[in-house]
């Protein structure tokens, strides 16, 4: 009845042992696998396009710098926290995932400062630019709102097809 298809919604939908609800659970392991290996080639492929193509047909000035200096690395910071999850993913049994912008928005200023001012003291080729770790943050961000948008998606679709 009624009751059951409740429980069923608590249950399959992420209500965890203490009763609140924890909408991030809704999403399955297999599903976040996915959406992952879709975001990773996502970027790649953008990342690409930017090089070979996009910065050299931009015409406008704004938009030329910003995908000349910065598109690359905002597609960095959703590249690098996919990454990461689909490491956790495969590697690990427990629910640990960078899901919050909090989560994604540190890994990514940690990862920036790494490539932007370690790595160079190392190799004499890199520059540092503190746009670009801005970047990265944005990058970050931008995986948790794509993140938490595919997520509600799921949960309100699974709203509407609860079977008896």
């Amino acid at each position: 009845g009624m009751t059951g298809k409740i429980l069923y919604l608590f249950r399959s939908t992420g209500y965890n042992r203490g009763n609140t609800y924890n909408e991030l659970s809704v999403i399955s392991r297999q599903a976040e696998s996915k959406y992952n290996l879709i975001i990773i080639p996502s970027v790649a492929t953008t990342y690409c396009a930017n090089c070979f193509w996009l910065k050299k047909a931009a015409k406008f000035p704004i938009i030329s710098y910003i995908l000349k200096c910065h598109f690359n690395d905002w597609l960095a910071g959703i590249g690098i926290v996919a990454y990461i999850n689909l490491l956790l993913i495969l590697w690990q049994t427990g629910k640990s995932r960078i899901k919050s912008i909090s989560s994604a928005s540190f890994i990514c200023l940690v990862c920036g400062l790494l490539w932007e001012y370690a790595l160079p003291l190392l190799f004499r080729r890199g520059t540092s630019d503190f746009g670009d770790i801005v970047s990265y943050i944005l990058g970050g961000i931008s995986y948790a709102l794509i993140f938490h948008i595919h997520n509600k998606h799921r949960f309100m679709r699974s709203c509407y097809t609860i079977k008896s």
